[in-house]
């Protein structure tokens, strides 16, 4: 694998930075060129050869990786980028004709591409016996990590140039809706007048859909709660959000001080349907299973919730972030703070633990996370 990076002939900082590379990883070939500049600080460069670093290490090991005979490949695998967008595309349409038509070539030349692949992991990707290719199970797990390695090197060169200047392009967030409505219009314009030439795009979704994206590399940051299942992210604190149990105004309840689980035995109790990470998050809280708590009413948002328990169909626990965007506002509920093991879950921002704008999303987060501390 061959990257040429240009710098300043009399730059010896950033040759040194080279040569430590070309130590680390023999098989890249890194090329300096003088006379042409395209990093003015050593920063740039620093965070460019990281993001090759990172990108070769994962070609190096999807051969190991994707065998299942037991062998260890030692040597560098002669894999393209060309050939992960060629399997790619054949894996998104299904059809050889149509996955040529979609990259542009002939389809004897991306078959002979995917073969040339097959060859040299020393496995079989793809079952073409049927009318219908089908992926094998070394494919499938070949796909996913496919995926996560074009995304890394279709990153590199924003990457690059953000290192001078972070946080003045393109950042996806994904948000989840128990979190969106409440905090993104109390934390964002802080941060967004910290770096105002950001483009920040927003996509709302569950926890489960938002990760996925992230993995694909088609968001970058996910703001999520935890816990969750996050070990194969990257993730930063924003900070805790306390649980509040939402009562009737004439519920037994609702002039208490405080409530713990305890108090909760056989009410009737209101969850966000299946998929939503705050349904996990308040039965644990309230240490019961769903049909020890499940009145059987499911609603797909916290603003669903607040009017059924303002029916007086039961009751149910709402997160702080929440309560203080005044979600109940104009109801006649009463908030009581709760309290327990549980009692509150965390605001987390997320990312692919290999993501080559690592930097970029640490100083992201460290303005999110001011922004939240200021409202407690």
């Amino acid at each position: 694998m061959e990257v040429e990076t240009r710098l300043h002939a009399s730059d010896f900082e950033r040759r040194k930075l080279i040569a430590n590379t070309e130590h680390l990883i023999p098989t890249c070939k890194l090329n300096c060129c003088a006379e042409i500049s395209e990093f003015s600080e050593i920063s740039a460069c620093e965070s460019f050869i990281v993001g090759i670093v990172t990108s070769v290490k994962a070609i190096k090991a999807i051969k190991t990786i994707v065998k299942n005979d037991g062998t260890q490949g030692l040597n560098m695998p002669n894999i393209s980028v060309r050939q992960l967008h060629y399997f790619l595309a054949l894996v998104q349409v299904g059809s050889f004709s149509r996955a040529a038509d979609m990259v542009g070539v002939t389809q004897s030349t991306l078959s002979a591409a995917i073969q040339t692949l097959e060859a040299e992991l020393g496995v079989k990707l793809i079952d073409r016996s049927g009318r219908r290719m089908q992926l094998l199970p070394a494919g499938e797990d070949f796909m996913a990590r496919a995926r996560n390695i074009v995304a890394l090197i279709e990153e590199l060169p924003e990457h690059a140039r953000q290192a001078e200047r972070p946080l003045t392009t393109r950042l996806r967030m994904g948000v989840i809706p128990s979190i969106a409505p409440f905090l993104l219009p109390k934390v964002l314009p802080a941060t967004t007048c910290a770096f105002p030439e950001l483009q920040l795009t927003v996509r709302e979704g569950i926890t489960r859909s938002l990760l996925d994206s992230l993995r694909s590399g088609s968001l970058d940051v996910a703001l999520v709660a935890h816990p969750y299942d996050l070990d194969e992210f990257e993730m930063v604190e924003l900070g805790q959000d306390p649980f509040f149990l939402a009562v009737s105004r004439d519920h037994a309840l609702a002039n208490r001080d405080r409530v713990d689980a305890s108090d909760l035995r056989d009410q009737p109790f209101l969850l966000l349907e299946t998929g939503h990470c705050l349904r996990e998050h308040v039965m644990a809280a309230i240490g019961s299973k769903p049909t020890q708590t499940d009145s059987g009413v499911h609603a797909t948002s916290i603003m669903t919730l607040v009017q059924l328990v303002d029916f007086g169909m039961g009751v149910t626990l709402l997160p702080e972030v929440a309560v203080k965007a005044g979600v109940t506002r104009g109801t006649n509920l009463s908030i009581v703070r709760y309290e327990g093991q549980n009692n509150f879950r965390s605001l987390v921002l997320v990312w692919r633990a290999n993501a080559a704008r690592r930097s970029e999303f640490q100083l992201f987060a460290s303005h999110l996370r001011s922004s939240c501390m200021k409202l407690t």
